[in-house]
């Protein structure tokens, strides 16, 4: 029970970082800081869900393991346009 308390603690935590980093460029930039994304097919080379969860949960390295998420698993097509290409 703890360490789903953690990970939804987690969760919330790194939503909320991104919001405030949403919030920081829209004061920063204004309107110009949105930018819209084309969309993308699944058929592009985006994993599916199930293939999503199943990485995730297979994990074994010294630093990613079992279960350890990335923003990128939670926000999948999300750019700073702020960084340069």
């Amino acid at each position: 029970m703890k360490s789903k308390f953690r990970t939804q603690e987690f969760l919330y935590l790194l939503v909320l970082l991104v919001i405030k980093t949403f919030e920081k460029e829209l004061f920063a930039e204004g309107i110009d800081a949105l930018k819209p994304l084309k969309r993308v097919d699944l058929a592009d080379g985006i994993a599916l869900p199930d293939e999503v969860t199943n990485v995730v949960t297979n994990r074994s390295g010294s630093i990613l393991s079992a279960s350890t998420i990335l923003k990128s698993d939670f926000f999948t097509n999300l750019q700073k346009m702020s960084l340069p290409e």
